[in-house]
């Protein structure tokens, strides 16, 4: 039943990133194959697919869970896409209009950037919603506690990479195993 379930979370892992694979096949890498290898994935689709592993691993879901909310979790990662495009679209032209002394305009740009993280809050707060409504007591707090300690641990990894403070090989570096098997790794169920 568990390798049922795995094999069904890493086919929506494959199927979240398939649009990456058409981008791919435009872009010229045509022949290849869609999600490559790990060692020539993007960073943040790997990071999306250790965290669907691990979330799948961790509220033990079951196959139709797993069918109904990695779709789910693939339409909030495209908004919040798309969001931070066009977000970041309107703060560039901001920018300029404050740089040209045109507050008027900048001062309508600021506020519909605040419009726009509004309406992301408020459809991401619903589409959590609609998430959490398939999952039982238990993964409901072990899901939010999952969300939580992921982001923890992606925000330190940032850091240790913008300081230069990274495992070496092997998984071994000045903080000894890092690995997903470390003692502690924090959304393993048991702690490591």
């Amino acid at each position: 039943m568990k390798k049922l379930t795995l094999a069904l979370a890493v086919l929506a892992a494959v199927a979240v990133m398939a649009p990456q694979a058409g981008q791919a096949q435009r872009h010229g890498t045509r022949g290849q194959r869609p999600w490559g290898n790990w060692d020539q994935k993007p960073p943040r689709e790997m990071v999306e697919s250790f965290r669907l592993y691990k979330l799948t691993e961790y509220l033990e879901l079951d196959e139709s869970q797993t069918s109904q909310i990695f779709p789910r979790l693939a339409e909030m990662n495209n908004l919040t896409d798309e969001h931070r495009k066009l977000v970041r679209e309107k703060m560039k032209e901001l920018g300029e209009q404050v740089k040209a002394e045109k507050y008027g305009k900048a001062a309508s740009l600021a506020e519909e950037i605040h419009r726009l993280r509004g309406e992301h809050q408020a459809a991401m707060h619903r589409m959590q919603g609609e998430l959490m409504r398939l999952l039982s007591d238990e993964q409901k707090a072990k899901y939010m506690v999952f969300e939580q300690r992921f982001e923890r641990h992606l925000q330190r990894m940032m850091h240790r990479a913008q300081t230069g403070d990274m495992p070496g090989p092997g998984g071994m570096g000045p903080r000894g195993n890092q690995g997903p098997n470390a003692p502690g790794f924090p959304w393993c169920p048991n702690g490591g």
